[in-house]
This record gives structure tokens, sequence and C-alpha cells, in this order.
């Protein structure tokens, strides 16, 4: 059994879209300052939710952040939350013990996004296959996916830049002083960086958002690229190849082409 002091109950209405049910709100405000199990808390809880939107109203534990939370769904489908009152643990070895379940829970939550990233990629770089021609290579709009590429051991060979606009930014002399505002700085490519920024005119930002992504400028590179693509094919070089876009808010077009690794361990899978 947990034990806690329960505090700050729900004012009741504090911009929300509706009003928390009248008996829930009693029943916040009785709870207020009380010191009692959490188990016991939530079964009473559990207990008038059940009797105010039977079948409808659902209560949970939001341990992350010390609250009880209630929330319901109304005829339009539309679901409203409240954090019904929240919750302090008075056992030090209950808090770190809590503090420990939210970094496991955390830590397999980003195990579980890293894979799916994975899969998303794979699929569309046809499981790493490397691409019969130029005019094979899969498209990313509005990301990258050289960060998972990495992660996995794969080695970038070539980067292509499709498109060239601004001027290097200075991030300690511009960016990070007061006369830098954003006004006219983007980033340009994807490394956080003095690289990755660029002072970019009207005219080129303009440019930018035009045509990232647009088929005259692949057209541009197009002997750029074919003579990456066939370097790799000549050496025996198992690779794959994609382009990544990005129009707005910050610009970008390039074509990237990344060696898989010559040993596949478990990390590649």
């Amino acid at each position: 059994m947990t034990k806690v002091r329960l505090y700050d109950p729900h004012p009741g209405f504090a911009g929300a879209a509706v009003h928390l049910p009248e008996h829930l709100k009693k029943l916040a405000d009785s709870l207020d300052g009380k010191i009692t199990s959490l188990e016991e808390a939530f079964r009473t809880i559990e207990k008038v939710a059940a009797d105010v939107l039977p079948n409808n109203g659902k209560v949970e534990i939001v341990e992350k952040y010390n609250y009880i939370a209630f929330s319901f769904s109304d005829y339009t489908r539309a679901t409203h939350f409240f954090k019904l009152i929240s919750y302090e643990e008075l056992d030090p070895a209950e808090k770190a013990a809590k503090l420990e379940r939210i970094k496991k829970k955390e830590k397999e939550e980003e195990r579980k996004q890293k894979e799916e990233t994975e899969k998303s990629v794979r699929k569309k770089l046809n499981n790493y296959k490397k691409p019969k021609s130029i005019d094979d290579l899969p498209a990313f709009t509005g990301w990258t996916p050289s960060f998972t590429l990495e992660y996995f051991g794969f080695k970038l060979e070539y980067s292509i830049d499709l498109i060239k606009i601004g001027r290097e930014v200075d991030l300690e002399k511009e960016v990070s002083k007061v006369k830098y505002k954003g006004k006219g700085h983007f980033q340009v490519g994807f490394q956080v960086s003095s690289k990755g920024i660029k002072k970019v005119t009207e005219e080129e930002r303009e440019y930018g958002r035009q045509h990232a992504g647009s088929k005259g400028l692949f057209e541009q590179k197009r002997p750029e690229i074919q003579k990456a693509f066939d370097d790799l094919t000549q050496k025996g070089i198992n690779f794959v190849g994609y382009r990544t876009y990005r129009g707005w808010p910050a610009v970008w077009d390039n074509v990237e082409f990344y060696s898989k690794p010559e040993k596949e361990g478990d990390k590649n899978r």
C-alpha cells in the first residue's frame, strides 16, 4: 500500500471544454489534504465515477506526474480529461521505487519507438536493399533516416546537396546573441551545429520552399548522383540510398548513400 497525501483538487472547470461532473468535484474537494493509501483513494474515486458515468468514465493513476485522472467521452465521441487530484508519496522508499519504475517504463517506450522507426525505415528502403538505379531512390519528406541508419551501423559514403542556399552563421557570434531573433536564419540540413545554420535571404527562402523535393533539382545533380551510385556499385559495396527534403520551416534537399555494415550483430536486427 502506498501512503499518500492528497491535494490540489480540480476546480471544476478551469478552461476545460465541459465541467467536471459535480459528484466528482465534491469528492475531490472532500479528499483534499487527506492522508490515505493511493489504492484506497483510487477505489473511492472509481466507485463514484462508475455511479456518475457507468460504462463511460475512466479513472487512472498518472504515476509520472503524481495525480489521479478522470476522463470520459461525450455524445460526439470527444474525450474530456481532468487532473482530478494530485498526491504526494510519504514514504521515501516508495518514492525511489516509483522513480525506478518510471525510468524502466520510459526506457521500454524508447526501445519500442526505435523499433518502430527502424521498421519504417527498413520498409521504405525495401529492407535495406540496394536500389536498382538512382531513379528508384525512395524519398523521405520532412525528416531523414540517417540517424536510424547510423544507429544500426551504416556508414555515410556520399551526401549530395541538391539545394544550396544561404551563408554559414557563426553560432557563438550570431545565433546565441541578442541580434539573432530568428528572422532570416534557417536550418539548412539537419545537423545541429554551426554548419547546419545559415542566414537566408527572402529570395533564397522562397526558392527553397518552392523547389525542395522537386524533380528539377534532382535532374540538375543527376550526373553527380549517378557518379556516386556507379562508384559504390563498381567497388562492390552493398549500400542503400535515399532522398530527404523539407521546405519549411527548415530547408534542405539531399541525396545520401550509406554502406551496410560488414558484420551484422545484434544491433543490426
